[in-house]
């Protein structure tokens, strides 16, 4: 905490105004609300945190802050993590440039839109915003536990959110999280996360806490509680009379999400850097169900896209596919499915050679990399892998590009079968070259019943993604196995081992790029002949956090709703307001859960070719081709799927 000034501020006239820093015994650090002069002449502030005024002889100035002119806006004010922007004015007196604090936080103006990224810009839109829902009376607001920091030396992951446990009971809903950052990257003089409360499809209903942990100390745990009425009030409930709020609460909400951002200055002050968690999941964690999901709630789910390029979670031993599949299915291991976004190109032996050594050039070179657009380079990674491909004594799969394997890599331990399918793929009109495929993948547990994993692969239900991908691909003008019984011959068709040089290319927005070189070798396990190919393949890695240019993240996510969205009612019901930032509203279907998967009709969604994130990789992957292989690029042949080649060199097919 910085030094306090010599003397209080009780007779300060005119009083601090809101927005200023200050620190007093009663709570510490924390930020004026508001102020009144009494009848003696002393100042009274309101301050976040604490529901009665604070006599100014106990309130200490952290920081000075002076309003922006009305008629000559200030410059942007410097964000928590130093953005090295220009000062602000200068305050009378001569005290040192100072950020500039706007109080109307529905302005348009470009400066104003910077300052709400700043930590008390956010504590103090999460004080109005709950004194807006809740009243001036802290009793009657959510309970956020102070969070406890430590450290972890030996987290090397991209930042990450944990739920460590929840409770919906009676009194209603509690959670604890962690939140965990990496120490090579934290920001200076700290980290800014702030942490969010939200309903399915990304709408903020609250600003759980604001974390600014210091640059030593990158493990956060607190804990938060919400009561049934205060959760009503949030989603602006309208319900009938003799119906329990607890109830009318889980029919509007019956699934919510704890969602962190980490923001830094990379592409502007304080936007976001990296989100992890949410109703989506994002690594695994973030999601609460406040009732069992049903079938009946995932079929609806369905009527409304899902975009994101990856769907995932740990397999819960409550979903269907589970409670269907529990002697096959493996729990708390990743079952995912993707809309894969990749490009691949055949090469030559001598040119896998050339572009490996471009690569490893390329990751010293800072400026070549900054003139490609590449913000962060990896370093260079070589995996071998061995994958399995499955097939009917038809081959059915190998002859239509249809992907059915195991995957293994060189330092997987006993016990483990990765199975994954790539299925129907989708081209953009008249550009060959841009393709995106819908694929799966499960864990299953060995040793695998021939039978029961034939069930799995012809199980329609729901909620089994991976068959519903598999059964994509034959379902558009061809013929595949469709019944457990023809699925009886399954067995390995082809070997393919390859290696892999793989590296990670950052972009704006967190976008990241997956690039490889491989040489795969295809193994016919009856005749015992090979063929070798090299490929170069891009593919979308990690999502960018892409937003619109005026907007940042879930605090200004959209929703179906908007500012004059109704209460919700029951029935048909309808989440209403909260406290949450928001931009303005897309026409789009309200749902109540996210499904954890991808279904067929989400890969025939045409604005995924026209995706910010997509055209940040296809224009990667061109500027890429250019520096490794010149105007030669033009004659490199399209690849696909490797598989399909394989077996037809090998004349299997």
């Amino acid at each position: 905490m910085p030094t306090p000034t010599p003397a209080p501020v009780g007779w300060t006239n005119p009083p601090l105004p809101e927005g200023t820093e200050v620190w007093t015994p009663a709570i510490g650090d924390t930020v004026v609300v508001g102020s009144e002069i009494k009848a003696n002449g002393y100042v009274y502030y309101r301050c976040t945190g604490f529901g009665e005024p604070i006599s100014g002889m106990t309130v200490y100035r952290r920081r000075a802050v002076v309003p922006a002119p009305p008629t000559d806006p200030a410059p942007p004010s410097r964000s928590a993590a130093g953005t090295g922007a220009g000062p602000g004015p200068v305050a009378p007196g001569g005290r040192e440039p100072v950020p500039a604090v706007h109080p109307d936080a529905s302005a348009p103006d470009p400066v104003r839109q910077e300052e709400k990224r700043t930590p008390a810009f956010l504590r103090r839109q999460r004080e109005r915003a709950r004194e807006r829902v809740f009243g001036r009376d802290l009793s009657n607001r959510p309970t956020v536990t102070p969070p406890l920091y430590s450290r972890d030396h030996r987290f090397k992951d991209l930042a990450r959110l944990i739920v460590n446990g929840y409770s919906v009971n009676e009194d209603g809903l509690s959670f604890q999280v962690t939140v965990l950052s990496d120490l090579r990257h934290v920001a200076v003089p700290h980290d800014l996360i702030p942490v969010t409360l939200e309903a399915p499809g990304g709408r903020t209903l609250d600003i759980v806490i604001v974390l600014t942990p210091p640059p030593d100390q990158n493990v956060c745990t607190f804990s938060a509680s919400y009561t049934w009425n205060q959760l009503a009030k949030l989603l602006e409930l309208e319900r009938p009379d003799g119906v329990p709020v607890r109830d009318a609460v889980i029919e509007a909400l019956p699934q919510a999400g704890i969602r962190a951002e980490w923001w830094d200055n990379r592409t502007g002050p304080n936007a976001p850097r990296h989100y992890c968690g949410g109703t989506e999941q994002k690594y695994g964690s973030g999601r609460i169900d406040l009732r069992p999901i049903t079938v009946d709630d995932l079929k609806a789910s369905e009527a409304v896209a899902k975009t994101a390029w990856t769907a995932a979670e740990p397999l819960r031993t409550s979903r269907p596919v589970y409670r269907a599949f529990a002697d096959l299915l493996r729990p708390g291991l990743e079952m995912a499915t993707a809309l894969e976004a990749e490009s691949e190109f055949f090469i030559s032996g001598e040119q896998h050679v050339s572009v490996v050594a471009k690569m490893r050039a390329l990751y010293s070179r800072p400026a070549e990399l900054k003139a490609l657009g590449v913000e962060l380079m990896s370093g260079e990674d070589v995996r071998r892998c061995t994958d399995t491909y499955y097939d009917v004594p038809e081959l059915t799969l190998l002859r239509h590009g249809i992907v059915l394997r195991r995957r293994q890599f060189g330092g997987d331990g006993p016990g483990g079968f990765l199975l994954q399918v790539k299925g129907r793929t989708v081209t953009r009109q008249g550009e060959p070259g841009e393709r995106i495929r819908l694929t799966s993948q499960v864990h299953l547990m060995e040793p695998v019943d021939p039978a029961r994993l034939g069930e799995f692969l012809a199980g329609g239900g729901v909620d089994n993604a991976f068959a519903r991908v598999l059964a994509d691909g034959p379902a558009h003008g061809r013929s595949g196995p469709s019944s457990p019984e023809e699925w009886a011959g399954l067995a390995p068709r082809l070997v393919v081992t390859a290696q892999r040089v793989r590296y990670s290319l950052e972009l704006a927005h967190s976008m990241t790029v997956d690039f490889s070189a491989d040489s795969a070798t295809g193994t016919d396990p009856v005749t015992g002949r090979s063929f070798t190919v090299h490929t170069v393949e891009f593919g979308i890695g990690h999502e960018g956090l892409c937003v619109d240019d005026e907007s940042s993240g879930p605090l200004y996510a959209s929703f179906s709703g908007g500012a004059g969205a109704r209460a919700y009612r029951i029935p048909p019901g309808r989440v209403g307001g909260g406290n949450g930032t928001r931009r303005p509203a897309v026409a789009a279907r309200r749902v109540l859960v996210t499904r954890p998967y991808h279904v067929p009709s989400d890969l025939d969604d045409p604005e995924l070719f026209g995706r910010r994130d997509y055209l940040q990789y296809r224009d990667l992957r061109d500027r890429m081709m250019h520096h490794l292989f010149g105007y030669a690029a033009k004659d490199l042949a399209l690849g696909g799927t490797k598989s399909h080649t394989l077996a037809r060199l090998l004349e299997m097919i």
